[in-house]
């Protein structure tokens, strides 16, 4: 853990004496190999620290913010995590959906819920190759089982996965 910390504090000095350095993409998957392996043993301070490298993050490290937000985030981290995954394409989408998928089960803002189902929907619609109809449904089946308490979210599933099937 004092490795990471070190890393970290490390890694911050280096952005505050030479910013334009800190934007090479060899840099951000420096820090984006950091802000993992400190998720793995403290993901409370990986989202904090997280924050820090979000406005300019892109590559390894967004990828990596991504992570970090999905796994251990909420609705302030909501706005990133949904800007990412619209911006991916949609094969980038399906890789990432699953992790996408659990932050939009366990976010508290009904809006950002809505959000996330709409953009699972339009991914199983867009995205029809092999078994992704099978993956989007059985992640927003896993959205609707862990907000089985909401019913406008458990509507919002079912009419998500009609409009999927729908779709053939």
């Amino acid at each position: 853990m004092k490795k990471i910390v070190i890393t970290l504090c490390i890694l911050v000095i280096i952005i505050k004496l030479f910013p334009a350095k800190a934007q090479s993409g060899k840099f951000q998957n420096v820090q984006a190999a950091a802000l993992l392996a400190m998720s793995e043993t403290d993901p409370a301070e990986a989202v904090i620290m997280a924050k820090m490298y979000e406005k300019d993050s892109k590559g390894a490290l967004a990828d990596a913010i991504f992570t970090i937000y999905t796994t251990g985030g909420g609705n302030p981290e909501w706005p990133y995590v949904y800007k990412t995954f619209k911006n991916k394409s949609a094969q980038q989408q399906f890789s990432l959906s699953e992790k996408f998928g659990d932050l939009t089960g366990h976010v508290k803002n009904p809006e950002y819920v809505q959000q996330g189902i709409e953009a699972l929907k339009d991914l199983g619609i867009v995205y029809r190759e092999n078994d992704t109809e099978e993956k989007i449904v059985a992640i927003l089946t896993l959205i609707s089982t862990n907000r089985s308490d909401d019913p406008d979210c458990v509507k919002a599933v079912e009419m998500a996965i009609t409009a999927i099937h729908d779709t053939k």
